[in-house]
């Protein structure tokens, strides 16, 4: 992973429903963790200071990103990590609707997925999808109805990036540190 700032009409390759559910499995795994070596530290209740993990897998449709959505409050409510909740869910929804997009640009009846982070000081999202292509920045007037996605991204989360797996398709993640103010 690299770390670059995306100009306009740059490829953001590097750091930086209405009808229907999809078919989905929200998984929220906690993590065995040390008491107070968690997301925040020791002042942080309980539950913020474990690792956790959250897996879910849905249909490239409409539906699934106010799912993703509501998966991500969910697992950010339960692990009592409410100071990045709106954030978070703000960028889980962009990740996820260019992730949906692009896998129904390709026609291609493959999933997206969603995984959710929590560790010490850290919390990462990661989306990934079929389409091997990575997102473009669009450069958008005031007046235009889409394009602001990545520039949502860039800034809410504390940094951002793409990374191709080795079996195809692309990641796209975003970290929160946990202890900004």
């Amino acid at each position: 992973m690299q770390d670059r700032a995306s100009a306009p009409g740059d490829r953001a390759g590097a750091p930086h429903d209405r009808a229907g559910a999809p078919a989905a499995h929200l998984v929220l795994l906690p993590m065995s963790g040390i008491p107070g070596a968690g997301p925040g530290g020791a002042d942080r209740p309980w539950a913020a200071r474990r690792a956790h993990r959250s897996y879910v897998e849905v249909a490239a449709a409409p539906g699934a990103v106010p799912h993703a959505r509501r998966c991500t409050r969910q697992a950010l409510a339960a692990w009592e990590l409410g100071q990045v909740a709106d954030d978070a869910e703000l960028v889980a929804s962009e990740l996820v609707t260019n992730a949906v997009r692009a896998t129904a640009r390709k026609q291609r009846a493959a999933p997206v997925a969603l995984y959710l982070a929590a560790d010490p000081g850290r919390l990462t999202l990661l989306v990934w999808d079929a389409c091997s292509e990575l997102p473009v920045h669009r450069p958008h007037g005031d007046a235009s109805a889409g394009g602001r996605g990545l520039d949502i991204v860039q800034a809410l989360s504390d940094r951002w990036g793409t990374q191709a797996p080795v079996r195809g398709g692309k990641v796209v993640w975003a970290w929160f540190d946990l202890d900004r103010p």
